[in-house]
């Protein structure tokens, strides 16, 4: 009877792992905070209100960045930031008639910092997965975003903005960027993936094994 009930504590809590492995592993639910910042060219007349948010449906943060390489210049865009289970979209759309077309620039137009994303793992990569990844000549273009990131948090740091006909928004893109991605490659920026962790699966996979050497471990010492 002992063994029978070790057995089935072992398989409760390989159960109880796997539910709570996979419970974990999205992003919906968390507490993020979201800062929209502009260090040199331009600044921010609409910073991301309320800095920290539930993400669930829809977009999580609005703001607005005003390109001001001049005091002059009214070029503004509109910021969105929409968090989803495993990924991050961002929009860039300029909100009025253009005065410079935003590219060829190797200094930051504007950086969006995200902290408190708990996928239940740390984060270990990161990918561009859509969005327009250089502007100008495909052959010899400049970067529009680069990307660094910690185990729970994001910062996305753009360069260069699509653009449209000259003087008429809408001027912009949007970009997906997944993290942890299960299949990596492609995309641009900087994706190291050093001390990765695993997967999700692969993690309930392994508590699962080590459950089963527990039970046959039983096994052999009631026979």
């Amino acid at each position: 009877m002992k063994c029978v009930n070790g057995m089935r504590a072992a398989a409760a809590v390989a159960a109880a792992l796997v539910v709570s492995t996979a419970a974990q592993a999205s992003l919906i639910g968390d507490s993020v905070n979201g800062r929209l910042n502009s260090p040199i060219w331009g600044d921010v007349p609409q910073a991301f209100s309320p800095a920290a948010v539930t993400v669930g449906a829809g977009v999580e943060f609005n703001g607005r960045w005003r390109f001001a390489p001049w005091a002059a210049s009214t070029e503004t865009w509109d910021i969105s930031v929409d968090i989803g289970a495993s990924s991050v979209r961002v929009s860039a759309y300029e909100n009025t008639p253009a005065t410079n077309n935003v590219y060829a620039y190797n200094t930051v137009l504007f950086q969006i910092v995200l902290s408190g994303l708990d996928l239940g793992q740390p984060i270990s990569a990161v990918q561009l997965s859509s969005g327009i990844g250089h502007v100008g000549d495909p052959n010899a273009g400049w970067s529009t975003v680069d990307w660094a990131f910690t185990a729970d948090s994001l910062t996305l740091s753009f360069y260069n903005l699509p653009f449209g006909s000259a003087n008429n928004p809408p001027n912009g893109g949007e970009w997906v960027f997944d993290l942890n991605p299960q299949t990596q490659g492609g995309g641009t920026g900087s994706t190291p993936t050093t001390g990765q962790v695993p997967e999700p699966a692969a993690l309930s996979l392994a508590v699962l094994a080590l459950a089963g050497a527990g039970l046959a471990g039983a096994r052999r010492r009631r026979g």
